[in-house]
This record gives structure tokens, sequence and C-alpha cells, in this order.
């Protein structure tokens, strides 16, 4: 049926369009697919969601029930929607009732399939077929400013120039982690207008954690500063220091399987896959994986290995460890 774009189904409540009868949101990012389900939801006024509102797990619920629901017209109000989540798992091959349901889907309902993130199966690719496609993939990193500024003008404030990258820098990815700390901060200021890096830092230092993800990147890049700075950060937030070193380590681990694919004949981004990285983030580790030297990469491991054996020595301050492997192994000299 073709794809539908996530601004236009989120607009269309504003503008009274009725939202296609059947939809398969996927995608890599959850925070837009939960984001694109809640729109959809929110067609069915509140008094009247015990009736023509249903939401639970393709795993658990009855295809004939569903079946049923979607074809029966709603006792009140003019739609009623189903939210089936899970929908790599619904059983479609051989249902005929739903088969011929996709052909000629009701009117007066909406069926909206999630797909997890970053989940396939035939039932996914035979329901793309027939259904509306919402792709709720996650921004590419250099988008994610110009994402934070569109988010900040619709909360009714503005972002000063630098602020969003520096939100990203201090976040991550994180579209979750990322909405939130811009909403508290809003809510935060006493009026609405434009929000500036002291704005955004007096919430994150109350409320935003470090990020681990943000930290194991940069150990893979080999940023040994903004290394030591985020660590210190988690630390002052109540980080253990071996939850630290063991998110670095398992990046390290994952960067040395990428480089054995490579080693091997395999394209870095697909490297990356089969050691078990998410799509999204293939690409930017296979880039990690080429960038640091085989040499590199083994003597961070085997410093890993003997900074978690000072770690869990009483005789050594965990910090000072963490500091002094940071600095032996990732600040140039």
């Amino acid at each position: 049926m073709g794809t539908l774009p996530l601004a236009r189904l989120l607009g269309m409540k504003e503008t009274g369009e009725a939202p296609p009868p059947l939809l398969l949101v996927r995608g890599d990012c959850g925070f837009l697919i939960e984001r694109a389900a809640r729109s959809v939801a929110d067609r069915v006024p509140e008094d009247e969601r015990s009736m023509a509102l249903w939401r639970g797990s393709a795993a658990e619920a009855d295809p004939d029930r569903l079946l049923d629901d979607a074809s029966t017209l709603p006792m009140c109000g003019v739609r009623r929607v189903l939210i089936v989540r899970e929908a790599e798992k619904f059983p479609l091959a051989g249902h005929a009732g739903w088969l011929a349901y996709l052909r000629r889907p009701s009117p007066r309902a909406v069926v909206a399939f999630l797909v997890t993130a970053g989940a396939d199966s035939k039932s996914v690719r035979a329901l793309a077929e027939v259904c509306a496609v919402v792709d709720c993939d996650l921004p590419p990193a250099r988008a994610l400013s110009g994402w934070l500024a569109v988010e900040a003008r619709a909360l009714g404030c503005t972002l000063e120039p630098g602020a969003g990258a520096w939100m990203v820098e201090v976040a991550g990815r994180d579209l979750g982690a990322l909405y939130a700390w811009l909403e508290r901060c809003v809510l935060y200021r006493a009026e609405p207008g434009r929000l500036t890096r002291p704005d955004l830092e007096q919430v994150s230092a109350r409320r935003a954690p470090a990020n681990l993800f943000a930290w194991a990147d940069r150990v893979g890049e080999r940023k040994g500063a903004e290394a030591l700075r985020l660590a210190q950060r988690a630390l002052e937030d109540g980080e253990e220091p071996l939850a630290l070193l063991g998110r670095a380590a398992n990046h390290l681990r994952r960067l040395a399987l990428i480089r054995r694919g490579m080693a091997a004949g395999v394209g870095a981004a697909q490297a990356a896959r089969q050691a078990g990285v998410p799509s999204f983030l293939a690409e930017a580790m296979g880039a990690q994986a080429r960038a640091l030297p085989e040499p590199d990469l083994a003597r961070t491991l085997a410093a890993c290995a003997m900074a978690d054996r000072a770690l869990k020595s009483v005789r050594v301050s965990p910090a000072r460890t963490l500091d002094r492997w940071l600095i032996e192994t990732l600040v140039p000299r």
C-alpha cells in the first residue's frame, strides 16, 4: 500500500484526517514506534476506550477474537482501534479470515500492527504489502540536533545554537532520554522561551544520568579526554566503576569480532551486524573497528583484564584505577 511518513500520521488528528485502516509501524527506534502508537490510540476519546480501543500483544491475543473486534462496528463513537504489538509474532499464515480482512478492511476500524524494534518475520513482510507502512528509524546522528529543535518548538521553546549537539554528546542517541531531558527543562522554566546550555545543565545536573553508550563509544573511538570526562560524570552519578569497565570491555570485544569478520573478507557494517550490533549502530561501530589498529585493540583489552583485577582488589581506589586505565591506554603521549 506504500509508506506513510510518521510526521503525517502524527498530524492527522489535528487536520481531522482519518488514518488508514491498516498500519504497519516498524523500525529500529522504540521511542518513535510508541509515539506512532499513541497517536493512533488518541483517536479514540477517553470515555469510549473501554469499548472501542484494544491494545495487546500478538503473541498472547486470540486472532479470531481480534478479527471479530476489527470487523464489528463499535457500540459507540465512529471508529474502533486495535493496537497489535509484537506483530512479527502474528499468526497470519493460513488464517483465511485475516487474509480476507486484509484484502478488504473495515472502514470503521484502524488496525495498527507494531513491530518490535529491529524484528522481522514472514508475517511482517506480508503485512507490509497491504498496510500503510510507517517507518520509525532512529535519525542519523547529524540530524538529531534538528530533531531536538523541532521538538523544542512543539513544546513552546527554541534551542540556542549548539545546545542540541551538546545534548546529543551528553545523552547519546537515545531519543527517549533526549526528549525527557528536553521536556523536563521546559517544565522547569517558569516561562516558555529560549533554552540555553545553562538551562539544560541545571536540569541535567539534577536529573539526566550519564550515558554509558556514549562512554563506550568514546573508548572505541580512542577519544581519551572525552572518555575521562564521561567517566567522571558517571562516577559522580553513582555508577559503579566495574559497570563502566564492563561496558567498555563488551564494546571492545565487539570491535574485535568485527575486525575478525573484516579479516575474513566481510564488509565492516555487515561484520558489525554479524557481531550482534543493532543495525542502526552497525555503520558507526564498523568505522570504529576499521580505525582501531589490531595491536592497540589487543593491548586495550589486555589492560581491561588487568584493570578488572585491580578494581576487585580492596587495596586500590576504584576511581583511580579507572582513570589510570584510560590514561595509559587511550590518552596520546
